[in-house]
């Protein structure tokens, strides 16, 4: 336990040390190599820093009900803001009111490419965001499973340049997902 907590404060310090760097325009490049060197100096597994969680399941499994409790506990314990994305305004009325709710169908965000752009603009705008989540990826970005990789790639940039965590749901079986968001 005392080596779970360790390792949760040197991951906070390596977000901090990110964001003061930032506003002092440090390069990027040098940026991810101080970090990684952090990381395996201090035996963090990189592969223990993915940030993108993925809830899966087909039609009707209550991979929202789900997320709707992860979005209220992830509200009550964040120290930075909470972003709950879904395309239709339904299932808001049990959202805490410190979660920003966005509506992809007031934005008209279409296909993966935009719904990248959208996710984009709201770091750009507010990079103090700790956890995005995004009910029903497949209805907003109007794809399929395996065309989300592009999404996952910009995801996991996000997240290493401001450590915020994504949780999706996706319909598909846990066994059809591609090596990216497995």
């Amino acid at each position: 336990m005392a080596e779970l907590i360790k390792s949760t404060k040197k991951k906070k310090n390596i977000k901090k040390f990110k964001k003061i760097a930032k506003n002092f325009r440090f390069p990027l490049e040098k940026l991810n190599k101080i970090v990684y060197y952090i990381y395996t100096e201090n035996n963090i597994s990189l592969e223990d820093t993915q940030m993108i969680k993925v809830i899966s399941g087909e039609k009707g499994t209550g991979k929202t009900k789900i997320m709707l409790d992860s979005v209220n506990e992830s509200a009550k314990t964040a120290k930075g803001n909470v972003v709950f994305i879904q395309q239709k305004r339904a299932n808001s009325t049990g959202i805490d009111f410190n979660v920003r709710c966005i509506y992809t169908e007031e934005y008209s965000v279409k296909g993966v490419c935009g719904l990248i752009g959208f996710v984009d603009g709201l770091m750009a705008g507010n990079s103090d965001i700790e956890d995005i989540f995004i009910d029903g990826i497949l209805r907003i970005a109007e794809c399929e499973v395996g065309e989300l990789e592009a999404f996952a790639k910009e995801a996991n940039k996000l997240s290493a340049e401001y450590g915020v965590k994504f949780v999706l749901t996706v319909s598909c079986a846990t066994e059809a997902l591609p090596s990216f968001l497995a």
